[in-house]
């Protein structure tokens, strides 16, 4: 019972662990995940899945308050400064747990993994890396971290989000006189930020849109979701 404090009692799968970053991102709101966009009969007109309406599940100042904090890992004062994504904030967290091999009726190795979305101040994607059993290091921001940095910057890139002229983001971030930001499917948004305000605006919704990818290499997992919950 004493580990369930810090979660090592607790199994969760990598999209369970998505849709808690997926809530921060989205200001509190969890949105059920799809992982299939639409279906159709032989020879029919494909029909998009129903979208979840989400469910508020903290306050937008209590996810506000994570994101911040969020930032500071994947610097070079965080534990994960092998997980930033040049050119784009990114807010995320590193997780290392002992593993359970049922084989064996006792832990294995561990489990390390990152997760985190970007671009911080705007998100657009949320991105995950699992890997089990690590023989270089047992840090997820060490084995994890490298990954998530290319899986999210390629995906940001292919996605047309434009990379962010911005200085070191961090926990305690302050305010920019202007911010210009390139949303796909929406115009140019350019705002001037009042001083107490560090620019946490919000783009206009974009489709929604869920990709998966796992690869094996010698005995080690490794598995990557990417996930677009607006």
């Amino acid at each position: 019972y004493f580990t369930v404090m810090f979660g090592q009692g607790v199994s969760a799968t990598a999209i369970q662990q998505n849709t808690v970053f997926q809530t921060l991102a989205n200001d509190g709101v969890r949105v059920k995940p799809r992982l299939v966009a639409a279906t159709r009969e032989e020879g029919g007109e494909w029909e998009p899945t129903e979208r979840d309406a989400g469910t508020r599940v903290v306050s937008e100042q209590t996810a506000d308050a994570v994101s911040r904090m969020l930032t500071a890992v994947p610097t070079e004062e965080g534990t994960a400064p092998q997980a930033a994504v040049p050119g784009y904030a990114v807010a995320g967290k590193t997780s290392t747990a002992q593993r359970y091999d049922p084989e064996k009726g006792g832990y294995d190795g561990v489990t390390s993994s990152f997760a985190g979305y970007a671009p911080a101040d705007d998100p657009e994607l949320v991105v995950s890396v699992t890997v089990q059993k690590p023989e270089v290091s047992p840090w997820g921001g060490v084995v994890a971290g490298p990954v998530f940095s290319e899986l999210m910057g390629f995906a940001l890139r292919q996605e047309g989000v434009a990379a962010q002229a911005l200085k070191a983001w961090r926990a305690e971030a302050t305010a920019w006189s202007s911010c210009s930001r390139e949303a796909s499917g929406t115009a140019a948004i350019t705002w001037t930020p009042p001083p107490d305000d560090d620019c946490w605006a919000r783009a206009p919704p974009a489709p929604s849109r869920t990709l998966i990818a796992a690869t094996e290499e010698s005995r080690v997992l490794c598995m990557a979701g990417l996930f677009r919950w607006r």
